[in-house]
């Protein structure tokens, strides 16, 4: 084991991706950058700035030719919401954030993983969020949400040029 980075900022979700000649890539939030660093690890470069708080929490995945699919949620007070980006490694280049779930669900556990024609498949737990009083101590009434059905939910969607 050695450390990669010293440098007193928070290194955080590190993922290993693999590029077309099967060299593996660390890639890792450092503050609000998406950053990477080939084997044999001993140089950095940043692929992306201007991540959110949200995105800090991504999960990712990349395809036999090194492209890179990072997934994040959001939540609000009433919903929580999936979102993707891809990073083009032929034009060094990130597409646009999309949307990729809607609905009142609460979505959580998401799995990501790519195919070799640049599709993006992702599954995903889908959790009804149902109203629930709650009788206080002075016999007021609170309405809470909890928890109801889970569905699981897959997607596949292209993002990619081929």
């Amino acid at each position: 084991m050695r450390r990669i980075s010293n440098d007193g900022m928070a290194d955080l979700n590190p993922f290993v991706s693999y590029d077309d000649a099967s060299v593996p890539n660390l890639i890792w939030a450092k503050g609000d950058k998406l950053m990477m660093s080939r084997f044999p690890f001993t140089e950095e470069k940043m692929i992306r700035e201007g991540l959110s708080q949200e995105k800090l929490g991504f999960t990712a995945t990349n395809d036999s030719a090194g492209n890179i699919a990072i997934l994040w949620g959001a939540r609000n007070a009433r919903t929580s919401e999936l979102y993707l980006s891809t990073y083009d490694v032929r034009n060094n280049s990130w597409g646009e954030d999309h949307t990729i779930t809607a609905g009142p669900q609460v979505k959580r556990q998401p799995f990501l993983t790519m195919d070799n024609q640049g599709n993006v498949l992702c599954a995903f737990a889908d959790t009804e969020l149902v109203g629930q009083d709650r009788i206080m101590d002075d016999r007021s009434t609170l309405r809470i949400s909890v928890p109801g059905r889970t569905d699981l939910s897959f997607l596949r969607r292209n993002l990619l040029p081929i």
